[in-house]
């Protein structure tokens, strides 16, 4: 008798738990697609003399004395605090960073508690060089502005103190992906090697996250997680935010990689990694590279942003996918799933997600434009499209575009030369010149003034470069980019200018991992230099050694330039 009731008690917890699992996503029709329908917008000017650049990553939505709030930061040092429904600034706090400091980002807690998470910077004044190091700061200061607490990080204090963590001095200095990520009194902090420039080769047993405790000051490093999957090989660009994180409401912050379909739970009361996974639709896998020479732009696709909705327990994945793959340069999606990670919807192109805080079930987003700010709110709703037939649409044209792209890159790769960019070019741009030079520009990336400054001494020298073996080649991934690119440029009159409108050029492989400008010499048909360059060899290396390979030289008197 006494086992039939324990077994009938262990059946009615199965029943509860089931039915607790699906409770969970009963109010959700996977059958077709969902959307972020906006039923909100508020906007006003900033009229401040102050107003200054505002870091729109970096704010914070409270409920402050009944008035519905907007906190935004102004760099370089100030909280302004906007009635969102006035549309007027009513508060502010200015002065609370120190010298060479900078804000990272800031939670409010209460009129008593909020959190700063700062740098600072050990600049060498004397001798004027750039910071060796930054030490990470968080402080606590009131409504009022007034620092109650300082929590200082000294490395060499935090080494000796952690004799047992590994690589413990290379946390510092830490990201926190401008969203304050705690629970109670802890706060969770991205180590530094969340955004190493290259990931793979080897293992990575660097951390990745760390604990603070407001309360006891102590840190808590994870031996659990690291970046996973990496092994001889198999490289991915970090270049881009590694590593996106946010908290939960089981207590444990939840962290994902850019390239992989799972996400951990962090379990630092047990430094214990609980694995999840949630997957886009669209992609089975984010491939590698077979080197280092990697960028992030080259990726297929790639998962964002992790947020949590703790008044729906909803959980929000961003993902978006390569333009050369969707043929479109926006697409990206929206994973939902619920508490326990079980998947309810994927929604394409969310017209906002990544800057949203969420508040009572609604998803509350902040930007600014032309000193304007702008507060829009918006409710997932269902729609009456077939998801598994959006899906299946998106994926054919995916495959249709992957198969093309393959074709196209597959045959520069097997030319006459071992360089792609000169198959490339002989093979479609009927470049005859056996001597030569190629100005490589990548669309709207890397460093804009690495492309401005040469490209403003060639607009100033045109009747110059007319006369002499100079190929200005522009790479994007679409046209718009390109074209984008080339209106900025004044260079109607130039005889030479290649356009790559589908991003051949700027997806063959090339070892860097920058966008800079590339030059490309060639004599006799042969390469004897490709080289991109860093942001401080534009003037001194790239423009000097296209001078002189083009037979040019500089008139510095009148400042411009004439053939030898």
């Amino acid at each position: 008798m006494k086992n039939s009731k324990i077994y009938l008690i262990f059946i009615f917890c199965i029943v509860v738990c089931t039915y607790s699992c699906k409770n969970n996503t009963k109010n959700y029709d996977t059958s077709y697609l969902y959307t972020f329908d906006e039923f909100k917008k508020v906007g006003f000017p900033v009229n401040d003399s102050s107003f200054g650049y505002v870091d729109y990553d970096n704010f914070d939505y409270a409920y402050i004395d009944s008035i519905e709030t907007l906190i935004v930061y102004h760099m370089p040092g100030k909280l302004s605090f906007y009635d969102i429904n006035k549309g007027e600034k009513y508060h502010e706090i200015k002065g609370f960073l120190g010298h060479l400091e900078t804000l990272e980002s800031f939670k409010y807690i209460n009129k008593d508690s909020i959190i700063l998470i700062c740098k600072t910077s050990n600049w060498n004044r004397e001798n004027d060089i750039l910071p060796v190091n930054e030490l990470a700061k968080i402080y606590l200061v009131n409504y009022e502005g007034q620092k109650l607490k300082d929590y200082i990080f000294d490395i060499d204090e935090l080494i000796n103190y952690n004799k047992d963590s590994i690589s413990i001095s290379k946390i510092f200095p830490f990201t926190t992906n401008l969203r304050v990520n705690m629970i109670g009194n802890k706060i969770f902090l991205l180590a530094h090697t969340a955004g190493q420039s290259v990931l793979g080769g080897k293992e990575y047993n660097e951390p990745v996250i760390c604990c603070y405790d407001l309360e006891t000051e102590e840190l808590m490093v994870s031996n659990s997680i690291h970046h996973p999957y990496l092994k001889e090989e198999v490289f991915y660009p970090g270049s881009y935010n590694s590593i996106q994180n946010c908290a939960t409401s089981k207590g444990f912050p939840v962290m994902r990689f850019f390239y992989s379909s799972d996400v951990f739970e962090w379990d630092y009361k047990n430094d214990k990694a609980i694995k999840h996974n949630v997957k886009s639709r669209l992609l089975d896998t984010i491939m590698a590279f077979p080197d280092q020479y990697c960028h992030h732009e080259n990726l297929d696709g790639c998962y964002d942003i992790v947020l949590y909705n703790s008044y729906q327990k909803l959980y929000y994945f961003g993902f978006w996918l390569s333009s050369r793959l969707s043929g479109d340069n926006s697409i990206s999606t929206c994973i939902v799933t619920d508490e326990n990670f079980n998947f309810i919807t994927e929604i394409i192109k969310p017209r906002i997600f990544e800057h949203s805080v969420f508040y009572n079930e609604d998803a509350v987003v902040c930007w600014t434009l032309n000193d304007s700010i702008f507060v829009s709110y918006s409710k997932m709703q269902k729609t009456n499209i077939s998801f598994e037939k959006q899906i299946d649409s998106i994926k054919n044209v995916i495959k249709t575009n992957k198969d093309s792209y393959k074709k196209q890159i597959e045959k520069y790769l097997k030319g006459e030369t071992k360089n792609s960019l000169i198959n490339y070019l002989k093979t479609n741009k009927e470049v005859k010149d056996s001597n030569y030079c190629v100005f490589t520009v990548f669309a709207q990336s890397g460093c804009p003034s690495c492309r401005e400054y040469p490209l403003k001494i060639i607009n100033e020298n045109i009747p110059i470069f007319n006369l002499v073996p100079l190929y200005l080649l522009i790479t994007g991934e679409n046209n718009n980019m390109v074209n984008k690119e080339l209106s900025g440029m004044q260079l109607k009159e130039l005889k030479n200018i290649l356009l790559d409108t589908v991003g051949i050029v700027n997806n063959l492989p090339f070892q860097t991992s920058i966008k800079n400008p590339r030059l490309t010499i060639v004599k006799n048909n042969k390469v004897v230099l490709d080289s991109i360059y860093g942001n401080f060899d534009i003037e001194t290396k790239l423009l000097p050694t296209l001078f002189e390979n083009l037979g040019l030289k500089v008139i510095l008197e009148e400042k411009f330039l004439s053939i030898k």
